[in-house]
């Protein structure tokens, strides 16, 4: 017969007996004398109910009979979000179904301490969202300069990228000294515009017969500093007389902050001329004096040029020419950029003859700034001495603040003699040919700094001009006492004569324009790595040939910045492979130079050049515990901490649990307390293949009182294999990424931490 059908169940055939004992074959069976009744087997069909997280990742498979309930997992976890159910019944289940869990997002609070400014309520907002704005307190006699991630008001919130973190965070009001002036009076004239806080340049005339003036400045905060033309004057009390000349007179009110803060207002009083024919002018003076200014051009192209204002100081003893671009020059000077169609401009600061100035101060208003990035013009500051060219971009970068560039030659015969020994010892015989030319700057990025060679005697010979040519280089102090030599690039005018040796920087320094003479001991190889690295870390440096062994002792080593040789085992693998670690740890925040020198292959084949290779250590100290080096396939690995008791969550914080990179680049994470006493840290960005990282714990501390007896950290990778380089690159040893890590031990927990008293 048709088999037939029951809901919910697979028909499993025909048998003999109620109790299904034997089935009926109708191949053999035959059909008894009295009859037989048949009964029916059913089987009940079965499904499976997957149960799969947000992501699609499978948490649990249960099979269960038809019509009957599917028993779900334990509630899963998802970091910043509740779980609030699953998407479908899975009761009564009827077939295969696959059911998927199904969340909220947390709201959090961002709270905010003002450090003494107005109150701020706080605010809520959901888990991993952009806040679109942040209230804005006040605070008498205060600028407010933004919230701040940590008390230490090292870390911006930034509007554009910071996302709101698991349980919220509370932001630091960060707040500087006002710079304002409340007030500005004159003793003669009247301020035009009327003054206002805000404004920042100011015009006033006066009449002939007005030969010197006052002025009464009243700071918003007394404790920032005043100086007028760079004279130290008193808040909210008249200055000594200032002498006006006939004519354009600049005053330069500079407010300081105890932090090394300025802001600049500036006066142009117009001394008009006698009106009286028979009266007595003074002759016209060919070198202004102190206060007195000129003008200097801003050329903008090749035939056309705007004037600006330069003023001659006397500041501490020394001549100073102070010029700024602002807003009365801003629209000029670029629209003649424009039309002349040229993508720069350079501003002449030109001396007076016999008159030579030691210091110039270019001050550069944010507007001016952002008029030139948006216009996509590089700018050009020509002195004497040398000159500096800034980038659209560093410009652009630069835009939101006032910068301050000043350009001094050194003359102090101590420090002319000090860098006259230290280029001799660094280059072996070599000599300074310019005068040493400290810069300063408030402004970062990249630049291109050309020393002027305009005084210098060449040989008329073209072979040996070539030849003298080849041997200059720049010699450079940097305030963070480091010393290096840079070849530099000879640039020429337009007859081809040689002007200025020239070369990029991104930060600011003494620098010597040198001569090294001919020696085969100067003819080294500099290199410098092209970012921090960990203070643990191991160089690996592959040669064409076999190496020779003899030929490492005193060869091969590492120094600090003031020539003391560091303590590094140094090995030889595969023939041709030099590895050098370090004994002991790099000190954080410090440069070191590896040296090799005189090496050999085996075959006797000597290094064509000694190779000085500069690397510097991430400001991460590797001190504390050290727990094993681990080595994992995930790169969203997610590190689960246990602790031997309950944890204070003011203590589980971005500064105190972190993962940096091999380059000492914080790798970003969410940091979570979960059940009292584990930390999970799960990263929102997947880990980088080719890169080592290190997780650190440091400053925790129990709901009892009890820390960390020291700080930990532990080193992992996401992948093993030696880097290999090309001849001679420095690339990074990983054999002892063979390591196992041993998880069967502590399942889902990786670090089990105890606190101390």
């Amino acid at each position: 017969p048709v088999p037939p059908t029951k809901e919910g169940y697979n028909f499993a055939g025909w048998y003999k007996e109620e109790n299904l004992t034997t089935a009926w074959n109708f191949a053999t069976d035959t059909v008894p004398e009295n009859g037989i009744t048949l009964h029916a087997k059913w089987d009940i069909k079965k499904y499976t109910v997957t149960f799969n997280n947000h992501d699609g990742t499978e948490i649990l498979t249960v099979t269960v009979e038809h019509g009957s309930n599917a028993i779900a997992p334990s509630n899963p976890t998802r970091i910043g979000y509740t779980f609030t159910g699953w998407d479908k019944d899975f009761t009564n289940v009827t077939s295969n179904i696959t059911v998927t869990a199904q969340y909220s997002v947390n709201e959090y609070a961002i709270t905010f301490s003002s450090n003494g400014g107005s109150t701020v309520a706080s605010i809520n907002a959901n888990y991993g969202s952009l806040l679109t704005s942040l209230p804005q307190p006040t605070r008498t006699k205060y600028t407010f300069e933004g919230w701040y991630k940590d008390k230490e008001l090292t870390r911006l919130w930034d509007l554009a990228t910071d996302t709101v973190p698991v349980n919220g965070i509370e932001l630091y009001a960060k707040w500087n000294i006002s710079l304002e002036l409340n007030n500005l009076t004159l003793s003669a004239g009247q301020l035009s515009p009327n003054f206002d806080s805000s404004i920042l340049s100011y015009t006033a005339n006066v009449g002939y017969g007005v030969t010197n003036i006052t002025i009464t400045p009243t700071l918003a905060n007394d404790q920032a500093t005043l100086t007028i033309n760079g004279q130290n004057v008193l808040n909210d009390r008249a200055t000594e007389p200032i002498n006006l000349n006939v004519g354009s007179n600049v005053l330069t009110i500079e407010v300081t902050s105890v932090e090394g803060l300025t802001k600049t207002y500036t006066i142009l009083i117009n001394r008009a001329p006698s009106t009286n024919s028979g009266g007595y002018l003074p002759p016209p003076q060919s070198e202004p004096y102190p206060g007195e200014t000129r003008v200097i051009p801003v050329l903008t192209g090749d035939q056309t040029q705007v004037d600006v204002e330069i003023s001659r100081l006397i500041k501490d003893g020394k001549k100073v020419d102070a010029v700024s671009l602002d807003e009365k020059n801003l629209n000029q000077v670029i629209g003649q950029a424009i039309q002349s169609g040229q993508n720069y401009v350079k501003m002449m600061v030109t001396d007076l003859p016999n008159d030579p100035v030691q210091k110039v101060e270019v001050s550069i208003k944010k507007s001016f700034l952002k008029g030139l990035g948006d216009n996509n013009i590089e700018l050009t500051i020509e002195t004497e001495n040398g000159e500096i060219s800034i980038p659209t971009h560093t410009l652009t970068n630069n835009e939101n603040k006032d910068i301050l560039i000043e350009i001094e030659k050194v003359t102090d015969p101590t420090e002319l003699g000090n860098t006259k020994n230290m280029i001799s010892q660094l280059t072996s015989g070599g000599i300074p040919i310019s005068t040493p030319l400290e810069i300063k700057t408030n402004y970062t990025g990249e630049s291109k700094i050309a020393l002027s060679l305009t005084n210098i005697n060449f040989p008329s010979n073209p072979d040996e001009l070539r030849e003298f040519l080849n041997s200059l280089a720049v010699f450079i102090q940097h305030s963070d006492g480091e010393k290096k030599v840079e070849k530099g690039t000879i640039i020429y005018d337009s007859f081809g004569n040689p002007t200025g040796i020239a070369f990029v920087v991104n930060k600011f320094s003494i620098f010597t324009a040198i001569q090294i003479p001919e020696n085969p001991d100067n003819n080294w190889d500099i290199r410098k790595a092209e970012y921090p690295v960990m203070p643990d870390k191991t160089w690996t440096i592959s040669f064409s040939e076999p190496i020779d062994e003899t030929s490492l002792h005193q060869n091969v080593y590492v120094e600090d910045q003031e020539g003391n040789r560091i303590n590094v085992q140094i090995n030889v693998t595969d023939a041709s492979k030099l590895v050098v670690s370090p004994v002991t740890y790099y000190d954080p925040n410090k440069v070191y130079y590896l040296i090799i020198n005189n090496l050999k292959s085996s075959f006797g084949k000597e290094l064509s050049r000694p190779v000085k290779f500069e690397f510097e250590v991430a400001n991460f100290s590797l001190s504390g515990q050290s727990k094993k080096t681990q080595v994992i396939t995930d790169v969203h690995k997610q590190w689960i901490i246990k602790f031997n008791e309950s944890l204070n969550e003011l203590f589980i914080t971005q500064d105190n649990v972190f993962i940096v990179d091999e380059n000492g680049s914080k790798h970003e994470a969410v940091i979570q307390l979960s059940d009292n006493d584990t930390i999970i840290i799960q990263p929102i960005v997947p880990y980088d293949l080719s890169k080592a990282y290190y997780l650190f714990i440091q400053n925790i501390e129990s709901t009892s009182g009890k820390r960390l007896n020291q700080n930990v950290w532990m080193k992992f990778f996401i992948n093993e294999g030696e880097v290999v380089s090309k001849m001679l690159d420095i690339s990074e040893e990983n054999d002892f990424l063979k390591e196992n890590v041993g998880d069967d031990e502590l399942p889902n927990i990786d670090l089990i931490m105890e606190l101390d008293n």
